[in-house]
């Protein structure tokens, strides 16, 4: 299968001092863009999806990471990595809890340095018994192996879905080291890593978009762990499972994009046909990941019809009802500034925190989703959780002031 579709576009900044929610807009796929929605149905179904984060050009997520290849009921994987199967995807092995805090970002295209303020994000211990009692019969250990053209080997390690969302555990490994994937600190601390535009790899899950964390203190210069928190988009429910697609290009991506750019800006016949022999010499595969029966979702609701959907692994609100948004703003995450899952020992999980002027303000902004994405057809935002939900102890979700019980 060839590759020659086109959805590549700049979006430039407006601002010099934003929030990292602001920030995030500069992205042309990203669920805080403008852009973003306008043309992610399109994007998602095309296989390579790219964007724009400052300073970057035609930055596209990947899945990457995990543990040993071991085939068998999740209790016993855990065992034999001495614990860290649970508490490396859900718990807090690997990551440390992230005051708040403001970075500066060079735009190079812009020539611009812009301030961006990084939310406060909490880990929290995974209780392994649990783990294996919400979610354990779902999670499959069957593993994919694929190698590139220049020696990296991916390899799925385990899958699990709601339907709504799914994490993909992997591993990147090259003899020399990775170096098709940028990743860092402030990468799994804003929107996860991407690819190296010099590289000549690319891969995705199909139907989804997601936040890719580089286990840092796991990973090697020759390894990388890491696990792929992923949205599955709410306008192709009906696509069941996950598929891997990969691509190899016949030169380095910033090339490709390059080539491609012209071909669009001169509309000449030498330009198309200069990009057309490139793109025909794209390989593109295909890759099934196993999946076992879907974690089991509740219906919570709220007066006037609200709706929200939770599971162990996510949450997705329906903001055309129970809100009080117009139509417009039930297109727009800015308008959600308060997420919780209150359970019954007074304890809460906040989901999501940011200030709303004149609404709700709040002492310092939370981001404790491992990723969250706004709809396109459907007015609907869902949040991957960065722990595990049990949902038998929930007492209600609350969403800004509306309060959902179960139905």
């Amino acid at each position: 299968m060839k590759n020659n579709d086109r959805f590549d576009k700049m979006l430039t900044p407006d601002m010099v001092d934003i929030s990292l929610e602001e920030f995030d807009k500069m992205g042309e796929e990203h669920e805080f863009s403008e852009e973003y929605k306008a043309a992610k149905k399109e994007m998602l179904k095309n296989y390579r999806k790219s964007k724009l984060f400052a300073g970057r050009v035609n930055i596209a997520k990947v899945a990457v990471a995990a543990c040993a290849v071991i085939i068998g009921a999740p209790l016993a994987v855990n065992a034999a990595t001495n614990g860290e199967f649970f508490a490396r995807i859900w718990g807090n092995l690997g990551k440390k809890n992230i005051p708040s805090h403001e970075e500066k970002v060079y735009d190079e295209g812009k020539d611009t340095t812009y301030t961006v303020t990084y939310p406060q994000v909490d880990y929290e211990e995974v209780d392994e018994k649990k783990a294996e009692e919400l979610i354990g019969e779902n999670i499959s250990f069957e593993p994919v192996e694929y190698t590139f053209g220049d020696g990296t080997k991916l390899n799925v390690l385990s899958t699990v879905s709601d339907g709504n969302s799914a994490i993909v555990e992997f591993t990147l490994e090259k003899e020399g080291g990775v170096d098709c994937l940028n990743y860092s600190q402030l990468d799994n601390e804003a929107k996860g890593a991407w690819f190296n535009e010099s590289s000549n790899i690319y891969f995705d899950v199909d139907n989804c978009v997601g936040n890719i964390f580089v286990d840092l203190e796991k990973s090697t210069a020759d390894k990388l762990y890491c696990y792929d928190y992923l949205v599955v988009d709410a306008w192709n429910q009906s696509v069941k499972g996950l598929k891997l697609n990969i691509a190899e290009y016949p030169c380095s991506r910033t090339e490709y994009n390059k080539i491609e750019q012209e071909a669009i800006e001169n509309d000449d016949e030498a330009s198309r046909k200069r990009y057309e022999e490139l793109a025909a010499n794209v390989e593109i595969k295909d890759l099934q990941l196993s999946i076992k029966e879907e974690v089991q979702k509740s219906t919570y609701t709220c007066e006037e019809d609200g709706c929200a959907v939770v599971s162990p692994l996510s949450l997705d609100i329906d903001m055309s009802k129970g809100l009080g948004l117009t139509k417009e703003e039930g297109y727009d995450p800015w308008y959600i500034y308060y997420v919780a899952v209150h359970y019954k020992d007074g304890t809460d999980y906040i989901v999501n925190e940011h200030e709303y002027e004149g609404i709700h303000s709040c002492d310092v902004e939370i981001d404790n989703a491992a990723y969250e994405c706004g709809g396109i057809d459907e007015s609907h935002m869902r949040y991957v959780f960065n722990r595990l939900v049990d949902v038998n102890e929930i007492d209600y979700i609350q969403v800004n002031e509306a309060k959902y019980t179960l139905r």
